[in-house]
């Protein structure tokens, strides 16, 4: 037996013609696709609104108390803000009625794929000739058809409706932070290419070390089948130590790669709230500053706040 697995990694000879073949595995299903789509683009923008709606209310709530008790109470609007949350909860509702189809929908979409491409790997399987399982393991064919079949098709629909919410909800978002204040939103825009900068440095690195784990569990996967396959033969001739020495080589060197991967992929997040805490702190004081001058309403600033802490989510999906 031999340490790393098989030691030729086959490259794809032409990435963008095997991806265009992926797309059309979906291409089968593309109105649902569309549909899944739009149904999360508008529980997008339900939710982009929330916060400004839910805004109004507290004005509504500080302007009564501003303006000082009448007649033992405080001249507070309760059939506004009665309005404005029945709005909310129905924008809520609705929201999820959407986001629950659309992901259903989409569930359908990759089950769906990975049973076409399965069943393709399996017809293509039994045309190779007899020399490819000499020079290919089994247990990397089987990762193939198992793993890497159900990664493809779930990674390529979902991070496709990631990428489109993604885009819709970070000009939703500042679309709607300059129509609150320009001053605050290019505030707000001076975190983006410090964001950006830790992004370029990070993700390059886990997506390879990522790469490189899926390679290292085929390896793994290679050993295990092989192990068990010749059990006998290990038996009869004595390899049982060399055996387990090679499978913890092999489990070693997976968990370090893995170990980076998840290390790095951890990290990002941390980093990126880190930059979003320190723009909304100055948000916070600037938005503070405005409402005691009266240049901003208070229901302003919170939604203003509230669409400072969502604006680095589409960045990190991205």
């Amino acid at each position: 037996m031999r340490h790393g697995g098989p030691q030729v990694e086959a490259k794809p000879k032409d990435f963008k013609g095997s991806i265009k073949r992926l797309f059309n595995y979906m291409a089968v299903r593309k109105w649902l696709m569309l549909g899944a789509f739009i149904l999360s683009a508008i529980a997008t923008v339900m939710q982009i609104f929330t916060p400004r709606i839910l805004g109004s209310a507290t004005t509504v709530i500080f302007d009564g108390f501003s303006e000082g008790m009448v007649g033992g109470r405080y001249p507070i609007d309760f059939a506004a803000i009665r309005k404005i949350l029945i709005s909310v909860a129905i924008l809520y509702v609705a929201n999820a009625v959407f986001r629950y189809v659309a992901q259903l929908t989409l569930v359908r979409v990759v089950q769906s794929t990975v049973f076409d491409l399965r069943q393709d790997f399996k017809a293509k399987m039994s045309r190779v000739p007899v020399e490819y399982y000499d020079t290919n393991s089994n247990g990397d064919i089987m990762s193939r058809a198992i793993n890497d079949v159900d990664n493809i098709a779930r990674q390529m629909v979902q991070t496709i409706n990631q990428a489109i919410m993604s885009v819709v909800q970070f000009f939703g978002i500042l679309i709607m932070m300059f129509s609150i204040s320009w001053k605050l939103s290019i505030v707000a825009l001076l975190t983006v290419p410090l964001s950006a900068f830790i992004i370029s440095r990070i993700a390059p690195t886990s997506r390879k070390l990522f790469k490189k784990q899926q390679t290292e569990l085929g390896h793994l996967n290679s050993h295990i089948e092989e192990t068990f396959a010749g059990h006998t033969e290990i038996v009869s001739f004595n390899r049982e130590e060399h055996v387990i020495e090679e499978f913890g080589f092999q489990n070693e060197k997976l968990f370090g790669i893995a170990w980076k991967a998840q290390f790095l992929s951890g990290i990002l997040m941390p980093l990126m709230n880190m930059v979003k805490n320190l723009g909304y702190v100055i948000v916070a004081v600037m938005g503070g500053i405005d409402v005691s001058t009266g240049a901003l309403a208070l229901g302003e600033v919170q939604a203003f706040l509230t669409y400072t802490n969502q604006f680095s989510e589409p960045m990190k999906q991205l």
